[in-house]
């Protein structure tokens, strides 16, 4: 959306954000829809079980890469860690 903006001002962005927005949403409701109806089928769940390893290593890495950009100093490394242990601990 940034480029759009960038090449052609507000049309470019409101283009951009058209081509790239509810392709996205159309595609995760589909997949979702998929899941709730054919995930609960043997033959089925071996590439879930596929598919979560790397949906975490996604996330994985862009935690690790938001991290490093976050984390300027001492104390948002301590505010960034004990935020984590309280949302594992719940």
């Amino acid at each position: 959306m940034h480029c759009g903006n960038e090449r052609a001002g507000w049309q470019g962005l409101i283009v951009a954000g058209l081509s790239f927005h509810p392709p996205a949403t159309i595609i995760t409701c589909i997949f979702a829809w998929l899941y709730q109806r054919y995930g609960q089928l043997p033959s089925v769940e071996p590439f879930i079980y596929g598919i979560k390893p790397a949906v975490i290593a996604i996330i994985v890495s862009a935690v690790i890469s938001l991290g490093k950009r976050a984390l300027k100093n001492v104390t948002l490394g301590i505010l960034g860690a004990a935020t984590l242990a309280v949302c594992l601990l719940g």
